[in-house]
């Protein structure tokens, strides 16, 4: 039955080895909002957790691995992730080939970073086969969602075929037929009034909402202004992808008022999730510490080659040109340096960031649940900055400083994202019955969360490595 229901959750038909286990000598954090328990042992078997207590027995078929006292919690969960584009692939004119290899990385610094869930909404079907294909010859890899295509239409976000616009009604019937071929476990739609995007036409948004409804499939809304989250609010959407943006760094003469008590409340009864991606400003080339390059946690899981293109001033420059002529085209070349300096200077992006955070505190105080997201790779097809993996827990900590309780962040990275994604049986917390999907930390993230920066191990179905083993095994 466990094989059937995963199956109707859109949970990837590959097969995954699943290992026994016996942990010893943790300090549990289970996720639950129960205390932290000490000296707990966690028993796996093929891939799940059957017994947790001070006192259990030793046979278990498998290792012992003695967590020393250090913190187990739940395995993270990435819910907005890309791999359609590379951290600089634009700026280094990566092939498909490269681009596949670094893909493979990718995979393994997902789990080196203890994330051992990722959902990628709205990814081409061409990507979503080809991660896959890695995952079903062997490539260790997170446990892997999609929503498939995001469904767009012509003119509209993101500007380009990369999706496949639809026309009519019968291409939105057509392009739910392959998300759900794809195992979708959702539907992405773009709501994004900025730019002269064309909206959706009545007739085809009618045939997303409805056919979504009626293939159980949530639907998932891209949408960043405030104006337009009310507009994907009401189509009763299943999550908003992107938190609150607005200020000068957007071109904006004037950044806009925070998000009304009206709108919150009403966020709050309709039950939506809310994303954070403060990433997306968070690890902009001026704003960006580039000191964050030398942190251990990062340099053992970013690819070289990206390391190598972040360090390099022609690659920020294109990132800046490049940038303002996919938001003006019309600007002449020569100006757009100045441009860039002018709107993306650190005080914008720092501005924008704590409206974002601001923003997010408040559905947060209201109860809207909040997921902690990343959209790694982000600002497609530009992405430089925003490293598969490791950015991770820089958005958890940008959302403990936002006002959350470290409980709360760290809710947002597991039990919360599980509920989302209708997978709270399955992973999120630690409990029997679970996956055994864990992360074990050297610190209290209770008490300090970069302690998720301290991975010692990730348990991945059962299935334990270090980080040097995920990435380097």
């Amino acid at each position: 039955m466990a094989g059937v229901a995963l199956a109707l959750l859109g949970w990837s038909q590959i097969a995954r080895a699943a290992g026994d286990l016996m942990i010893r000598n943790a300090r549990l954090l289970d996720g639950t909002g129960a205390a932290a328990r000490d000296g707990v042992s966690i028993a796996i078997r093929e891939g799940r957790i059957t017994a947790i207590g001070p006192d259990l027995p030793e046979a278990v078929g498998g290792p012992v691995l003695d967590a020393g006292g250090r913190t187990v919690l739940p395995g993270l969960i990435d819910a907005h992730v890309h791999f359609a584009a590379a951290p600089g692939g634009a700026f280094r004119g990566d092939s498909p080939a490269t681009r596949r290899e670094l893909n493979r990385r990718h995979l393994r610094a997902y789990l080196a970073s203890g994330i051992t869930t990722v959902l990628e909404p709205g990814s081409p079907e061409a990507t979503v086969r080809e991660i896959e294909q890695m995952i079903a010859e062997g490539a260790p890899a997170p446990r892997y969602l999609t929503t498939g295509p995001m469904i767009t239409v012509p003119g509209g976000y993101p500007g380009t075929d990369l999706h496949g616009p639809v026309k009519s009604p019968e291409d939105v019937r057509q392009k739910l037929a392959l998300i759900q071929s794809l195992n979708g476990v959702g539907v992405k739609i773009a709501v994004e009034s900025l730019g002269g995007l064309a909206p959706y036409p009545p007739d085809i948004l009618e045939a997303i909402l409805s056919g979504a409804r009626e293939r159980g499939l949530p639907v998932y809304a891209h949408a960043t202004a405030p104006q337009d989250q009310a507009t994907a609010l009401g189509y009763g959407v299943r999550a908003i992808m992107h938190s609150p943006m607005g200020g000068h760094w957007m071109g904006q003469f004037l950044p806009p008022p925070d998000l009304s008590e009206e709108y919150v409340q009403r966020m709050a009864k309709s039950g939506a999730y809310q994303q954070t991606t403060f990433s997306i400003l968070d690890a902009w080339p001026n704003h960006y510490d580039t000191a964050r390059l030398a942190d251990p946690s990062v340099r053992l899981v970013v690819p070289e080659l990206e390391l190598e293109t972040a360090r390099n001033p022609e690659a920020t420059r294109y990132f800046f040109s490049q940038l303002i002529g996919a938001q003006a085209g019309w600007t002449p070349e020569f100006l757009r340096p100045y441009i860039a300096r002018l709107l993306f200077r650190k005080t914008n992006l720092d501005e924008g960031l704590e409206y974002s955070q601001r923003n997010v505190a408040k559905l947060y105080r209201a109860g809207v649940p909040i997921v902690a997201a990343t959209d790694a790779p982000s600002i497609w097809p530009l992405a430089m900055y925003n490293f598969h993996g490791p950015q991770l827990a820089r958005e958890v900590e940008l959302l403990g400083a936002a006002g959350l309780p470290p409980d709360a962040a760290l809710a947002a990275v597991t039990r919360v994202p599980a509920s989302m994604l209708s997978l709270d049986a399955e992973i999120g917390t630690v409990e029997v019955g679970k996956r055994a999907d864990l992360l074990i930390v050297d610190g209290d993230p209770q008490k300090d969360l970069r302690a998720l920066r301290n991975v010692r191990w990730t348990v991945h179905d059962g299935v334990a490595h270090t980080p040097a083993e995920w990435i380097n095994g």
